[in-house]
């Protein structure tokens, strides 16, 4: 009996955590490095997310330039030095000379995407409780309840990220595309997606690793 009660409660928690709503669980995907890069690390970096609405841009650069500040890299938001308009390839160039920038992170969206998958259907045990007139009293028993499968559809919100490094050979070093179930809320999808690239150039020693500061 108390097997069965473990059971149940069980796939009680399994439905409602199935049924709460999503978290940002980001993944990094398409990803890429230039193996023939032995750096030195960047330390001076760029940021230039290609949003048009300044607000989201603003917020994009400014979870890069936190997170690479905690390596040790001296990041600066593309919307400090350019307040309008996004710039364009000729501004990054004369910013880069001015500021000597060592490295440049590009980031944009790209169009969402759409998942579809088969969740199994399982069974599960629940406690009804019935009385019993003729015996005058409650009886408490076990029945199998039937869980149909079902098609879950997903939006998933793709973002590019690329680190150039800004000498004289000017080239990309790594790059990937961040893959984030829908929904989820933009902060928790801006620190997903920032903490994950900046541990994997620090992996890779595109930037310090923080732990060795």
């Amino acid at each position: 009996m108390k097997s069965n009660k473990c059971i149940c409660v069980t796939l009680l928690l399994c439905c409602v955590i199935a049924l709460m709503p999503s978290c940002s669980t980001s993944v990094l995907v398409h990803q890429w490095a230039d193996a023939s890069y032995t750096g030195p690390s960047l330390t001076s970096i760029l940021i230039v997310a290609v949003r048009k609405d300044p607000v989201k841009r603003r917020v994009w650069e400014d979870a890069f330039a936190g997170e690479l500040a905690k390596h040790g890299v001296n990041a600066v938001q593309s919307y400090r030095l350019f307040s309008g308009a996004l710039p364009d390839s000729g501004q990054i160039v004369d910013a880069v000379a001015k500021s000597g920038f060592d490295g440049i992170i590009i980031t944009r969206r790209l169009p969402k995407a759409i998942t579809t998958q088969y969740v199994n259907g399982y069974v599960s045990q629940e406690i009804e409780t019935k009385y019993s007139e003729r015996k005058q009293r409650f009886f408490t028993y076990y029945r199998d309840v039937e869980h149909p499968g079902y098609v879950d559809t997903q939006n998933i919100a793709n973002r590019s990220i690329d680190v150039w490094t800004a000498d004289s050979s000017s080239r990309m070093i790594w790059s990937a595309v961040s893959e984030t179930p829908e929904p989820a809320t933009p902060e928790a999808v801006h620190q997903d997606v920032v903490t994950l690239v900046t541990d994997d150039l620090a992996r890779r020693g595109i930037i310090p690793n923080a732990q060795s500061r």
